[in-house]
């Protein structure tokens, strides 16, 4: 699990990052790509380019826990995913999203609505709530001869209805990403650990 000494070891080395929360998420199924983040009043833009860059079927989940992350400077995608204990510090992008995905540490679009679902019933997530587009994480994928796909998940607070936007961008993304962003890392599976 994201606990302990896994927590521990992730703040060790890097003191711009802190995991600003854990959340455990149970066995999520999977589903169609075109069928995520869609419908009901709780999505207000979704990118089409997610079908594209996707495997059309999102895998089952096993029970895990989620890293919430945040750092105190502005970072690129690349220097948040260096910052995580394990990960390949002189790897191009190609290579980081590929440590991402075999190390377990990327989530699927079921994981990212039922994350998004509970933040909007009020759980306190550590999912940022203002701003565009203020929460990213790797997607799995087994097309791995391009930069990772990087959801970026925003919400849109209109009043009495608050929805979700996403977009998908790449790993190699250059501009930097405001401090108070959050990233997300997957945990071991629980069944695992």
């Amino acid at each position: 699990m994201f606990c302990g000494s896994t927590i521990q070891s992730l703040l060790h080395g890097d003191t711009t990052l802190s995991v600003v929360r854990t959340v455990f998420l149970e066995e999520v199924k999977g589903k169609p790509t075109r069928e995520c983040c869609r419908g009901g009043g709780d999505w207000y833009f979704r990118d089409e380019n997610l079908d594209t860059w996707l495997d059309a079927e999102q895998p089952d989940a096993a029970a895990c826990a989620i890293a919430v992350c945040g750092k105190s400077v502005n970072w690129t995608f690349e220097d948040m995913v260096r910052s995580h204990p394990g990960a390949p510090k002189k790897a191009n992008a190609i290579e980081l999203g590929r440590w991402l995905i075999q190390s377990g540490h990327a989530l699927t679009l079921p994981q990212v609505e039922i994350l998004c679902e509970r933040t909007g019933r009020g759980e306190d997530t550590g999912l940022r709530t203002i701003g565009a587009h203020g929460v990213f994480c790797v997607l799995e994928t087994s097309h791995t001869d391009a930069p990772a796909p990087v959801l970026r998940i925003g919400r849109l607070d209109a009043p009495n209805r608050p929805r979700w936007g996403i977009g998908v961008g790449r790993l190699s993304h250059k501009s930097p990403m405001p401090a108070r962003s959050r990233f997300l890392f997957r945990g071991p599976d629980t069944a695992r650990a």
